[in-house]
């Protein structure tokens, strides 16, 4: 929901057949027919704006850079309870590989 609303841009539904079919969303709510274009609201914020808040209180935990023979000394014992790997080029040839894991 939260990811819609700051996206979305509400349109009237007599407007909608003017954008195509793809970025038209039509939803009922309350049994009132509602038409969005989908994705819309994010080029109205400013490029690089944090658009992401948080309560006050929250303690978010540490994050820390170091070599992967250190931080799998740090691990040692631990459950692995998430994993991912993205991989990630461009036409230049260059490479990165970003390997995220979580422990418990």
């Amino acid at each position: 929901y939260l990811m819609a609303y700051l996206s979305d841009i509400e349109i009237p539904i007599e407007e909608q057949e003017r954008f195509y079919k793809s970025e038209v969303k039509e939803v009922e709510i309350n049994g009132t027919k509602k038409a969005f274009l989908k994705g819309m609201r994010l080029s109205l914020y400013p490029k690089g704006m944090n658009i992401i808040r948080h309560s006050r209180g929250i303690k978010y935990p540490e994050a820390k850079r170091m070599r992967l023979k250190d931080a799998n000394q740090l691990i040692k014992g631990k459950s692995l309870t998430y994993h991912t790997t993205y991989r990630l080029s461009n036409q230049n040839g260059y490479t990165m590989t970003i390997d995220k894991k979580e422990y418990k």
